[in-house]
């Protein structure tokens, strides 16, 4: 096989992370799981008493009804490797404001290569692929291998810009986390195959070496979302 098709056929890197929309949803799952053990334990107890046990199969059904209706609520966002030269203008575009350069200096801290208040929101932005729900997930996952087809979108077309920017002002820090971190660490993720020592010491290295810094803070050294 020739080099130009070997390469042919490289494939983007994805990571998908998910977020529940409806929490409550799913402290209600938790509590009918909660139910179906102790329907369970009860209809064992009746089983041995020589009664007839009927709770486990409600409980069940009361679960799988929650769980379709979690599934239904929660969104799986997927990101994408950028090109570099567009990741590097990103970069460029959002450099940290000299103030605030100073603010981490003053502080004795490391300088962030860029704002991620306006970065992260650009990020998820430009390399978001796919926001579907986890049923829609499950059933059909984003394909990276379509890139050569209509199906792969362009790059900013999936997450407007404005509805990143309103998921990092009014979204909880950990929601925002979690895609922040799925959005940058594929960024700068190289995964070696896993059963060959070079591949894992490559894979470790990588993942030593991510971008991925809380909010606002300088990145350092490397948390479903799904």
């Amino acid at each position: 096989m020739g080099v130009a098709d070997l390469l042919a056929g490289k494939v983007r890197g994805i990571k998908a992370a998910q977020v529940i929309l409806d929490p409550t949803l799913r402290a209600a799952y938790d509590r009918a799981a909660v139910e179906v053990s102790r329907a369970e334990a009860a209809d064992r107890h009746a089983d041995r008493a020589l009664a007839e046990p009927d709770e486990a199969p409600a409980a069940r059904d009361r679960l799988a009804e929650i769980a379709d209706d979690l599934r239904a609520q929660t969104a799986v966002f997927t990101f994408a490797a950028l090109p570099r030269i567009m990741r590097a203008e990103l970069v460029d575009d959002h450099g940290l404001d000299p103030n605030k350069r100073q603010a981490f200096l003053d502080d004795g801290l490391k300088p962030p290569l860029f704002d991620v208040e306006t970065y992260g929101p650009a990020l998820l932005h430009l390399s978001c692929v796919a926001v579907q729900t986890l049923a829609e997930y499950e059933a059909a996952p984003f394909d990276p291998s379509a890139e050569e087809f209509p199906g792969w979108p362009k790059w900013g077309d999936v997450l407007p810009l404005a509805t990143s920017a309103e998921i990092f002002a009014e979204w909880s820090d950990g929601e925002v986390a979690a895609l922040y971190r799925a959005a940058d660490s594929i960024q700068g993720e190289v995964r070696g195959v896993p059963f060959t020592d070079a591949g894992f010491a490559r894979t470790r290295r990588s993942e030593e070496n991510s971008s991925i810094a809380p909010l606002g803070a300088s990145p350092t050294a490397n948390t479903s979302g799904g």
